[in-house]
């Protein structure tokens, strides 16, 4: 089994403490140049698989055997090319899954140098777990986004969430639109959060971020 892209597969750009990746570090760079394009198109990674997407339609298709060396390969490996009769393939997805499988695996547990761990954001949408790579800590993140729009950089400290899978989940929900940005933090403000991080809000948090840990695990349990 081929292990999920991760940090220390290769280099990422690092800004106060935190990893950064960026669309062209993996194949998400290349899914959005294809999803603008006006017609069905073929992007394909020679040796990995291909998909085809019509962004007009909002709908993938895909063949690809291997994901993580698919989604993980460099924008720059793809071949983008029209394809008005594709073959018949399995039922087409939501192009938002495509977003989210390149960008989740893509990021290695980096964070999508265009997020924001500052802003505060809340989930527009559930994504659809049952079709998606995704991490079980990723439940309770979505319940809490849900229910109180909030910064990740709390979220993710509150339900006390290892940083590489908030990341994963912060570019993935991101890119795919299940986020809305709620309110846009100033530049000075970010930098006041990156040096103080344990403010006293996120310690007042803990027992909150417990909380919405026994209440997910009680709904699910229902």
């Amino acid at each position: 089994m081929v292990r999920v892209n991760s940090i220390e597969d290769r280099e990422i750009t690092s800004g106060a403490g935190i990893a950064r990746f960026d669309e062209k570090d993996c194949l998400l760079q290349a899914v959005k140049t294809a999803a603008r394009m006006a017609s069905t198109v073929r992007l394909e990674v020679p040796g990995s698989g291909r998909v085809w997407l019509n962004g007009q339609k909002q709908k993938f298709w895909t063949d690809v055997s291997n994901p993580e060396t698919f989604h993980c390969a460099k924008s720059s490996e793809a071949e983008i090319r029209t394809e008005a009769n594709p073959p018949e393939l399995d039922e087409d997805r939501p192009l938002e899954e495509l977003l989210w499988t390149t960008a989740y695996l893509g990021s290695g547990g980096a964070l999508l140098t265009t997020c924001q761990l500052y802003d505060v954001v809340e989930l527009s949408h559930w994504p659809n777990f049952t079709r998606l790579p995704h991490a079980e800590s990723l439940m309770p993140l979505c319940s809490l986004l849900a229910h109180r729009p909030t910064s990740m950089s709390f979220a993710y400290r509150m339900l006390r969430i290892r940083p590489d899978e908030a990341f994963r989940f912060f570019s993935a929900a991101a890119v795919a639109g299940h986020l809305r940005i709620v309110s846009s933090q100033s530049g000075h403000e970010r930098a006041d959060a990156v040096d103080n991080p344990a403010s006293k809000s996120e310690t007042n948090g803990r027992d909150t971020g417990a909380f919405w840990q026994r209440l997910f695990k009680r709904i699910s349990g229902l």
